[in-house]
Formats: C-alpha cells, structure tokens, sequence
C-alpha cells in the first residue's frame, strides 16, 4: 500500500472515530449509547451558556438552552418562543424532542456538519447527551454558579440553578399503572 493510500484510509478511520465516538469525563467509559457521559458521584454539572438578554439573540436554533442573566433563570427556545425552566406549570417535554437547525456553529459532537447555532451542538440520531449526576444537588453542591444543570440521582429529576435557587423538573409519577 503507497502512502498516499495510507493517508487516505487513517483519514477514513479517524473521521469514522470522530463520527461515531463517545467522549467521556472524569471516567474511562461511556454509559450506553451518548454522545457525551460525566462522571458519577460528583457534585460538578453542566453550567449553560450566560446571555444578556435571551430577547436579544438572534438566529436561535430550536432545541437551545440558555441561562438569561436578565431574568436570572434557565431558558429553553422551541422553536417559536422561549420557555421559563425554572418551575414553571404545564411544560410539555415533548417539546423538548425536536431539535432545528441554521448555522454558525462552535464543535460538533456526533457529526461533521449541522446547521444549528450553538458553541457546543450534539448532532446524532440516536445518541444523546448524558447529564452529569448527582445525589441531592441542592444539598451535596456547596457553591453551585448561575446556569448549572444536573440529573439528581435521589429524586430523578432534572435539576437547575438559577443563581439564587434550585429548581428541578421532572415527570410525575403515576400510582395507577
């Protein structure tokens, strides 16, 4: 095999790597099937991206999570309007399973190319992000910043940090079933 062909099959390779890879933080192997996997039994989240004013953004790609610092709470763009995370009645999750694109893009994880906006986009069809999990976030993180997000182990909720409290939501459970 000359060496041109060698260049071109570990490019292959490594774009298939790239592709279909797993990242891993603070422990040797992915959980399942995501695209990104955290440690366990730590009381580190993810800490969204610090907007002035989520009504001055422009060119929002559905699917977006943000933290406002004018509000001071997490929000989520559907594609039409933004949504208050922090506790807020009558979310609808399924909202939450489409994601659109546009551009201008940071890294992308799962993909070589998206048209979403977003410094960090997972772009995969079945894989997905796995939050970082801690038992009671809201008792086990000292000093939590403005933004955090978490899955709580103890409760099995979503659990976020609006810089003052915690919020969390979840799905409730039915006795009936």
């Amino acid at each position: 095999m000359n060496s041109r062909n060698r260049l071109i099959l570990i490019s292959f390779i490594l774009k298939i790597q790239i592709l279909f890879g797993q990242i891993s933080i603070g422990k040797a192997n992915v959980d399942g099937s995501g695209l990104i996997d955290f440690q366990s039994e730590t009381t580190k989240g993810i800490v969204l991206s610090h907007v002035e004013d989520v009504n001055k953004m422009h060119d929002i790609s559905e699917g977006t999570f943000v933290y406002d610092e004018f509000s001071a709470k997490v929000m989520f763009f559907d594609g039409e309007t933004w949504i208050d995370m922090n506790g807020v009645e009558g979310l609808n999750p399924s909202k939450l399973e489409t994601i659109e694109s546009s551009s201008k893009t940071g890294m992308i994880i799962g993909n070589d190319t998206t048209d979403a906006i977003g410094i960090l986009v997972l772009e995969s069809d079945d894989r997905a992000l796995i939050l970082p999990k801690i038992e009671n976030p809201a008792k086990n993180v000292k000093s939590p910043y403005a933004g955090m997000i978490c899955y709580d182990t103890l409760s099995d909720n979503l659990y976020m940090f609006n810089g003052k409290y915690w919020t969390f939501w979840g799905i409730e459970e039915d006795d009936t079933i």
